[in-house]
């Protein structure tokens, strides 16, 4: 009778042990680093500062962008505007109707899990995406009026901390190479151990 019962705790402990090492999550390939950096572009992408991400925010950032413009009304400039929502709609809220802080950086994580390299070509994209509506004269770089232009319409209304964003990344000849704010984003936002100074992090400090 004793050899029964020890063979049935040795059993029901085997089974609880692989109970819990079948429940137990994947560890995580995304580090604290990166965790903090989604948090970070979320808060700036929290146009209306409502601490939730919806359409909302596009359509301000579209509205305040476009009045700082004077209200264009071009064929082209309506392409590009099109083609970065859907690109948004995508990456910012996987085609919900909202999404709130936790679930985003959960969201990044389980992409960035998935498959790395296709993470950083979706945030090089997006990235291509945001910079075709900036640069209005499609000349490939970012000036300093496209760049507050942007911040503001983004929600960023302190002119002083929006000239400093701009001067972090070094501007030659008063612009910023588009490919400069591509390669440096992207970076920012998928690479797992910094290894070299962060340029966005150290720009979104200033607003």
């Amino acid at each position: 009778m004793l050899y029964v019962t020890v063979l049935i705790v040795l059993a029901l402990s085997c089974s609880g042990v692989d109970m819990f090492i079948r429940s137990t999550p994947p560890e995580r390939k995304a580090s604290r680093n990166l965790i903090k950096k989604w948090g970070q572009w979320y808060t700036f992408s929290d146009v209306n500062h409502d601490e939730v991400i919806s359409d909302d925010d596009f359509e301000q950032f579209d509205h305040n962008f476009y009045e700082r413009l004077g209200n264009v009304n071009d064929g082209q400039l309506n392409t590009i505007k099109r083609r970065f929502y859907r690109i948004w709609k995508e990456v910012i809220l996987n085609y919900q109707k909202e999404i709130s802080k936790d679930d985003f950086i959960e969201m990044m994580a389980q992409r960035y899990d998935l498959d790395q390299k296709a993470f950083t070509e979706m945030i090089r994209e997006f990235t291509k995406a945001l910079c075709k509506v900036i640069d209005v004269n499609g000349d490939n770089f970012i000036s300093e009026e496209e760049s507050m232009t942007d911040l503001a319409a983004a929600g960023h209304n302190k002119m002083t901390e929006n000239k400093k964003f701009f001067m972090t990344f070094q501007p030659k000849n008063g612009v910023i190479p588009v490919e400069k704010i591509i390669t440096e984003f992207a970076r920012s936002v998928t690479e797992k151990f910094e290894t070299k100074p962060d340029l966005f992090e150290k720009a979104y400090t200033d607003l």
